[in-house]
């Protein structure tokens, strides 16, 4: 993915992630467990359950 591919989908995650979901991103330090947080956001969307 490119960083503007990236950045749209952090945009969408920000706008639709609760605080505490993103309070719980913000304290992983790891690139790979916040590659995963952010997998995992966006099967959310996919699936619905992140409100629009």
């Amino acid at each position: 993915m490119t960083d503007k591919e990236l950045n749209k989908i952090a945009d969408l995650i920000n706008e639709r992630a609760t605080f505490a979901e993103l309070a719980e991103f913000k304290h992983l330090e790891q690139r790979e467990d916040r590659a995963a947080w952010v997998k995992n956001q966006i099967a959310k969307l996919d699936k619905g359950e992140i409100l629009p």
